[in-house]
């Protein structure tokens, strides 16, 4: 595993375990470890960049889909399944 993996899960074991797809989205926004954040941005020593974020609710029967922080920016994406 490498240096990002291992600090990225390292930081989502420290966060609370998610009940709700909002819940989702702040693991897959977090920034808070600036070297090795979970949402990356390409920022050294980082090079790594989320193109999109993607969260499925099956059962609502739709996807949405994020091509900036979810934590910070409204849904591009829309669809059902």
């Amino acid at each position: 595993m490498g240096n990002s993996s291992v600090h990225r899960q390292a930081r989502a074991n420290q966060m609370a375990a998610p009940t709700n797809g909002n819940d989702i989205l702040q693991i897959l926004g977090d920034d808070k470890d600036r070297n090795w954040p979970i949402y990356r941005t390409g920022q050294a020593p980082d090079d790594g960049v989320t193109v999109a974020t993607v969260l499925f609710d099956l059962n609502q029967g739709h996807a949405t889909i994020w091509t900036d922080n979810p934590k910070e920016s409204a849904p591009v994406l829309l669809f059902r399944l």
